[in-house]
């Protein structure tokens, strides 16, 4: 409790001291937080950062906002937010959550020329609840974790491990898994794998077989073009599944039981099966595929500035995808149009990655 008051007060006083230092600040900013960062905040921010989710604070109204200006402009800036950015110079990312230029313009200038407030919102712009809904559509299964999780006061992060026995799942194509959480200023992250599944046809047994990964964002991306996860006979769903709090709940209980969705592929089994090729530093891809996402790799705690290059045997080479590794926010990055690796391309990459493949 000592430390508790110790943080707020700490908080506190930094809250006065920015509060007596911005008032003598001008207001240089063009954009108002109302008119035009509202709007940016409400489309890339507040599935994380809304009262009760996992973000520390919520981005959806002024009084709550300005306050962060300075730390929205340095993680911007840092590109550590939003988490899971990427960019390629082979083919857009489905999913990747990078900022536009405009957006990027209108969020820093705001936050550096004064955060003025503007105008008051509309009843229309007011604050949004959470997502209820599965983003994707009711899942063609659904699977409540078999037990309750709690963090006690004090306990900041636990990861558990759930077996799940999923017969609907045998020998199935899985296109997507979603979770839903049920408390969701706890739930950080969450991976799904095949467990006990046999090692990949094309030799990457050395790949974790992956079959979803979860993020708060709540932007999971289904495979397309009758590409999907085949899910082994006998094999079970594990889902590994990391609790976290802020500071805002570090000495209260907290207790979870999510849910998990399951979306198949159309047909009974994976018309194009994905397969995991694992690179670490550099892996030569031994037969004609096509790159549908790229990961970095889980059992790992790299992080930093991830850069993986193909060079082809023309001598060629493109940028298959740079990004910011996080422990905090994995991420499969889907391409919008398969990018073809020949063989005898290598794969080169600053850290472990594994690339998703389909057989052309």
């Amino acid at each position: 409790m000592k430390t508790l008051r110790s943080a707020a007060a700490a908080i506190a006083l930094a809250v006065l001291f920015w509060s007596a230092a911005d008032a003598h600040k001008p207001i240089t900013s063009k954009y108002t937080f109302n008119e035009h960062v509202l709007p940016i905040f409400r489309e890339r921010c507040v599935t994380c950062h809304f009262d009760g989710g996992i973000a520390p604070m919520p981005l959806d109204s002024y009084a709550d906002a300005r306050p962060w200006a300075e730390s929205i402009r340095a993680e911007l800036v840092a590109a550590h937010m939003p988490p899971a950015q990427a960019e390629s110079g082979v083919a857009a990312f489905r999913n990747a959550r990078l900022l536009t230029p405009r957006e990027l313009d209108v969020v820093l200038t705001w936050a550096t020329g004064g955060t003025p407030e503007g105008s008051s919102p509309a009843a229309s712009a007011a604050r949004m609840p959470p997502r209820a809904e599965w983003p994707l559509g009711p899942p063609d299964v659904v699977v409540t974790l078999p037990s309750d999780v709690t963090l006690a006061p004090g306990i900041i992060e636990r990861t558990e491990e759930f077996r799940l026995a999923a017969p609907a799942l045998q020998g199935r194509g899985i296109r997507a898994i979603d979770l839903m959480p049920g408390t969701p200023a706890m739930v950080r992250r969450a991976i799904f794998l095949a467990s006990h599944a046999p090692a990949a046809s094309n030799n990457a047994g050395d790949a974790d077989a992956v079959v979803g990964v979860w993020s708060p964002a709540r932007d999971t991306t289904p495979a397309e073009d009758g590409a999907a996860f085949s899910f082994p006979k006998g094999a079970e769903l594990l889902a590994r599944v990391t609790y976290r709090k802020t500071w805002k709940y570090e000495n209260s209980a907290m207790t979870d039981r999510s849910a998990v969705g399951i979306y198949f592929a159309n047909a009974s089994t994976a018309e194009r099966p994905i397969d995991a090729v694992a690179v670490a530093g550099s892996r030569t891809i031994d037969e004609d595929v096509q790159v549908i996402a790229v990961r970095s790799e889980i059992t790992t705690e790299n992080a930093g500035d991830v850069r993986a290059v193909a060079l082809m045997p023309d001598g060629s080479r493109a940028l298959l995808v740079r990004f910011i590794a996080q422990r905090e926010w994995p991420q499969r990055f889907w391409y919008a149009q398969p990018v073809a690796l020949p063989r005898g391309a290598r794969v080169e990459s600053s850290l472990p990655i594994v690339l998703d493949v389909v057989r052309k």
